[in-house]
């Protein structure tokens, strides 16, 4: 069979749909997408202590993906127009995941 890529992209899509919408329907998120790796990065040049240095997390792509999922289904329409742009959700006390 030669390479066609359509077919394995439109493959990988079903499959991303079904996980998608598996954990949609049941409110169950997989494991795997809780985990996250936490990188220090410095605030600053001369670093001491833990206040001189910044978490970054790197997440699944998957747990990204629904998330922005989550936030132009459900969220954005339900967030009244100029109240916050959507990217800094995460800032926002009510907005928050870090609950």
């Amino acid at each position: 069979m030669a390479y066609q890529p359509g077919y394995y992209v439109a493959a990988l899509m079903s499959l991303l749909i079904l996980l998608l919408n598996g954990s949609f329907s049941t409110g169950k998120v997989p494991s795997y997408w809780l985990n996250a790796l936490v990188t220090p990065v410095p605030k600053v040049s001369a670093s001491i202590g833990f206040s001189d240095f910044r978490p970054i997390s790197v997440t699944p792509h998957l747990s990204r993906i629904a998330e922005k999922v989550i936030v132009r289904r459900w969220l954005q329409p339900a967030i009244p127009i100029g109240v916050t742009s959507y990217g800094a959700l995460g800032h926002v006390p009510p907005w928050s995941l870090d609950m």
